[in-house]
C-alpha cells in the first residue's frame, strides 16, 4: 500500500461542506449565505433527462421501467462502494478493501496502479460553488497526478467509453476548476478522469479546462435559465 502525502496547501485551503436539497427532483446545494445553486451533474444531465424522445427515454422503454431501475440501482451502489474504497486508500486507511464485494475489490485492483500515480492530496470530496455561475458540486479529488496538480474524478462503467462519449465528464471537471479558482484563487488547468469497467479494465482520460470553456458556456447559456431558483 502506497503512502499518500498531503499537499502543502491542504492546511490553508479549507472548503466548508454544503448541504443539499431536492427541488422538483433536481439537486441543489445550499451555500453559506443560504442561496440554492443547482448541482453540476443536474445541469449537465438536464437536457438528456428532460428529452422524452432522448436516449434515456428510449432505453427505459426498451428494457422496461423495472429493469431500468435495477440496472440504475446496481450502478449507483457499485459506484458508491467503489468511491469509498478509493477515498479510504487515498487517506492512507488500511481498511480500504474491507466490507466491499469481491466484484468491487476486483475493480479496485484494476486501477490501483493508476491511483498510485497520485500524490500530494489537497482535498477529497470537496464541496465547491460559484456565485458568478450560480452552480455547485462536489469533486472527488484535487491532487497531483503524475506530478501535476489536477482535478480528478473517478468513474465506473459497464464498458469502455470512447472519449467523445465523456464530454460531460470534462465539462464537470471544468466547472470544478472554475469554482475552485473563484473560491480560492488557485488555478488548475489539468483534468483527469480515472474510469474502471465492471470487468476491472481501467481507462485514464486527460484534458485541460481551456479546451472546454466554449462548450461549457453554451450549455450554461442554454440550460441555466431553466434551473435557477
Amino acid at each position: 500500500m502506497k503512502y499518500f502525502n498531503q499537499h502543502e496547501l491542504s492546511k490553508t485551503i479549507l472548503l466548508e461542506d454544503l448541504d443539499t436539497v431536492s427541488v422538483n427532483d433536481k439537486r441543489y446545494y445550499i451555500t453559506p449565505d443560504g442561496a440554492k445553486y443547482v448541482s453540476v451533474t443536474t445541469l449537465l444531465g438536464h437536457e438528456k433527462n428532460s428529452d422524452k424522445n432522448g436516449f434515456l427515454a428510449k432505453w427505459k422503454k426498451k428494457v422496461g421501467e423495472a429493469e431500468a431501475k435495477r440496472i440504475t440501482d446496481y450502478a449507483c451502489d457499485t459506484g458508491t462502494s467503489f468511491h469509498l474504497s478509493v477515498e479510504k486508500y487515498l487517506s492512507n486507511d488500511s481498511t480500504y478493501l474491507e466490507g466491499i464485494s469481491v466484484h468491487n475489490k476486483y475493480m479496485f485492483l484494476g486501477i490501483q496502479k493508476y491511483l498510485d500515480k497520485i500524490d500530494n492530496v489537497l482535498v477529497q470530496e470537496a464541496a465547491l460553488y460559484s456565485k458568478k455561475f450560480k452552480i455547485a458540486g462536489r469533486t472527488d479529488l484535487i491532487a497531483e497526478y503524475e506530478n501535476r496538480l489536477s482535478i480528478i474524478d473517478f468513474k465506473t462503467s459497464k464498458k469502455e467509453k470512447k472519449e467523445e462519449w465523456i464530454e460531460d465528464y470534462y465539462l464537470q471537471g471544468t466547472c470544478y476548476s472554475l469554482m475552485l479558482e473563484e473560491m480560492t484563487g488557485l488555478v488548475i488547468d489539468e483534468i483527469v478522469i480515472i474510469m474502471v469497467q465492471y470487468d476491472g479494465s481501467p481507462t485514464v482520460y486527460k484534458t485541460t479546462r481551456k479546451k472546454h470553456f466554449k462548450r461549457l458556456a453554451e450549455v450554461m447559456n442554454k440550460t441555466m435559465p431553466k434551473l435557477l431558483l
